[in-house]
């Protein structure tokens, strides 16, 4: 029984007869036993006519071939991912090479498929996992962003509180310092005034200290 919004497929395949193929293949996937989606397929005969329905209609997925009348090769995925970095992509040739499929992989695809050794089912699953992968990526890029982000932060606030806290333990020192010089020939009320200078001092850091706690939530 399906469910929810058909996924919509753009497919950018220049072979009549491979599209009618891919689009049959997602009609027969989704009248699968136990199949959850159904698709919904775009057809675009070169690189050019897809990047023009990226930029007019929405999309959930790309498949295209690596030989188009436009671009062939590599060119093709990374044009459909610097035009919508946030789509998957997956690559759909004639093309059965190991190191193609891993620069595919490499350029940005989720997934490379061979033609003709891709059932409906198959094609189907690769299309959810290339989503779900892409969703992956994207949330680790956003973390990344975001553990930047608050380490640039930390750095910041690490500074500010090192010069906040470096002027009273100096203040500390150069009292102790003078204390240990006045404790010979200094009177008692020297002596008292001294030592609530660097009481003060110590509570001065104290609170910093106190302050910086309350901001990591210790």
């Amino acid at each position: 029984m399906m469910s929810g919004e058909p996924i919509r497929v753009l497919l950018i395949e220049d072979n009549l007869g491979d599209a009618k193929l891919i689009r049959r293949m997602l009609a027969d996937a989704a009248t699968a036993n136990g199949q959850m989606h159904c698709y919904a397929v775009v057809w675009a005969d070169r690189l050019a006519t897809g990047l023009a329905r990226l930029a007019q209609d929405e999309t959930d997925i790309v498949l295209c071939d690596l030989s188009l009348p436009d671009s062939s090769g590599l060119e093709t995925p990374r044009a459909v991912q610097n035009a919508a970095p946030a789509l998957p992509v997956v690559v759909m040739t004639s093309q059965d090479d190991e190191e193609n499929a891993v620069a595919a992989v490499q350029a940005g695809a989720q997934d490379y498929l061979v033609k003709g050794q891709v059932t409906a089912q198959m094609l189907s699953r690769s299309i959810r996992y290339a989503r779900e992968r892409k969703r992956t990526l994207a949330q680790l890029f956003r973390y990344s962003a975001e553990l930047e982000q608050r380490n640039a932060e930390l750095d910041a606030f690490a500074h500010t509180v090192a010069h906040d806290l470096k002027d009273p333990v100096a203040g500390i020192i150069g009292l102790t310092e003078l204390l240990l010089d006045q404790q010979a020939q200094a009177d008692a009320a020297e002596l008292t005034e001294t030592l609530n200078d660097i009481l003060h001092t110590g509570h001065t850091m104290h609170n910093i200290i106190q302050e910086l706690l309350s901001l990591i939530h210790i």
